[in-house]
């Protein structure tokens, strides 16, 4: 097979649809295909979906993706997906439940009996990751708690990726970087930890196998080629969760790296060589062997995809421009710092690094009748990114480095003013790749690597990645956003953080309402 003939599959099955992509061996995107997949909100703080509907819009997917390719130039095929989704499943596969989101926060009790039975320090120590409702080993506790009618018939506890392996190749398996989100993971030998597991009175063999990245781990079996329309007996290569693959596709495979992807989370992640720990971020398993990221997360697409539902969508005086664009250009004509407005991005049920607090809500500070639905919106961009930076200065500073790469990809990066709101913010040159599909490339690559079209997966990345300085810093912008940044922004929550959570406290009772009202 020759690197000319070859061609990759690869899916992401995210939160809002699964999507395939057809790759060529030089990372060109060559066909795709995509299916929505819909959000479950049965109560309040709750995010599920149908396991189901992810096998249902992946065959979708694939089957408008491969339409028109000559399926005998298909090497091979990988996956991405959301993190820290789970379902349980009985033996036959079918799903005892709807799955849980990583958005979903029914968990918190679950979070502070770990951290009470088997301290936060130690848990940190083991996964990398600081106890909160983010991770699945929580929700799986909460299921065993107030679901135990369920949690008696579990044959397996799935992530996505897994999930889907065992329609694609009738094996539960998954890569370790796929299952770090379980947060059951020893991140430091990258297998399950035997004292987490029984603290969560977990047997092995109730969760995937686990493989490293990158690892052919079947092959497309006749039912599954029926389906899906792909050859039977098409290798299936192990992938990682979409922030991870995130880094392979922006080719963020060294220090002083960086990367920031735009899904329904807005992800930062940095590469380390070395395991460290720290309350100012997560630490995750790479791609690359024995490496690390460092990551911040922000609901930052979650809160721009609720400011363009409750004031954009269904108001556009312009059919030939999306909700984003007509905002996008009222926002341009505003100055930097959005005439006084300041917003701190936590819309989606508390933060995570550096507070790790499940109370935090939302700011926006500093209205007067001046402002307009367009200055919030600019300000929300500018609040997300100022949070990243508080990110990014925690990440460098216990790593004693400096980023100076960032690579802006995913939905987002189609947004000229948000590129140069970050290059300000940020104060360095901000890159982007040739595809804002970054994380499915990063699964193609990973499948590139594990089908032998490459002799490694780093020199996969570095092959098919096609990134460009596209965006530098505005002097006079970078001085006003650095005031900002350092006299506001950084230390805004903090002084206000006893009075949110005490108003968390005081109306955690209070009906919901009507969300559309």
């Amino acid at each position: 097979m020759t690197k000319k003939r070859s061609c990759i599959v690869s899916v992401d099955c995210g939160t809002q649809s699964s999507r395939a992509i057809v790759w060529d061996t030089e990372g060109h995107v060559l066909s795709q295909g995509s299916c929505d997949l819909e959000v479950l909100s049965p109560h309040p703080g709750w995010s599920e979906q149908r396991a189901e509907s992810w096998w249902e819009a992946t065959c979708i997917a694939i089957k408008k993706a491969i339409s028109e390719i000559d399926l005998n130039t298909i090497a091979a095929m990988g996956i991405t997906h959301q993190r820290e989704t789970f379902v349980p499943v009985a033996s036959t596969g079918k799903p005892l439940t709807n799955a849980i989101l990583h958005l979903d926060q029914r968990s918190s009790d679950e979070v502070n009996f770990a951290q009470q039975k088997i301290g936060a320090n130690k848990i940190q120590q083991i996964t990398g990751k600081v106890p909160c409702h983010i991770p699945s080993c929580y929700k799986i506790a909460w299921i065993m708690n107030k679901e135990p009618q369920i949690s008696k018939k579990v044959h397996k506890y799935l992530d996505v990726q897994s999930y889907l392996l065992g329609h694609l190749i009738q094996r539960y398996v998954t890569s370790y970087v796929s299952a770090d989100s379980f947060s059951l993971i020893n991140i430091k030998s990258r297998t399950w930890d035997p004292d987490l597991m029984k603290h969560f009175h977990l047997r092995e063999e109730q969760l995937p196998e686990l493989c490293p990245p990158g690892q052919i781990v079947g092959r497309i079996t006749k039912k599954a080629s029926a389906e899906t329309n792909l050859p039977e007996g098409l290798p299936v290569v192990s992938g990682a969760g979409d922030g991870i693959c995130a880094a392979l596709g922006t080719n963020v495979v060294k220090e002083n790296q960086a990367f920031l992807y735009v899904g329904t989370w807005t992800v930062l992640g940095i590469y380390s060589p070395n395991y460290v720990v720290n309350k100012a971020f997560r630490t995750l398993c790479g791609c690359i062997p024995n490496s690390y990221i460092l990551e911040g997360n922000v609901a930052g697409g979650y809160l721009i995809r609720w400011f363009i539902d409750r004031f954009q969508s269904g108001n556009l005086t312009d059919l030939k421009e999306t909700p984003e664009e007509i905002l996008e250009r009222a926002a341009a004509k505003i100055t930097p710092g959005a005439n006084g407005l300041m917003t701190i991005p936590y819309w989606a049920g508390g933060s995570l690094a550096p507070y790790w607090d499940p109370r935090a809500r939302g700011i926006t500070l500093g209205w007067s009748g001046v402002h307009s639905k367009a200055h919030f919106y600019r300000s929300i961009l500018e609040g997300i990114t100022f949070e990243h930076r508080l990110l990014i200065d925690n990440m460098t500073d216990c790593l004693n480095t400096k980023v100076n790469t960032l690579i802006f990809i995913g939905g987002g990066a189609r947004s000229r003013l948000w590129g140069q709101i970050i290059a300000d913010i940020m104060g360095v040159p901000v890159s982007t790749s040739e595809t804002i599909e970054a994380t499915a490339l990063g699964a193609a690559i990973l499948a590139a690597g594990g089908a032998g079209i490459y002799p490694s997966i780093a020199e996969a990345s570095n092959n098919m990645t096609k990134i460009s300085v596209k965006y530098r810093p505005n002097e006079e912008n970078q001085r006003l956003y650095n005031r900002l940044y350092n006299q506001v922004y950084k230390g805004l929550y903090p002084k206000v953080q006893a009075s949110i959570n005490h108003l968390a406290e005081i109306t955690k009772d209070s009906p919901q309402g009507d969300e559309n009202g």
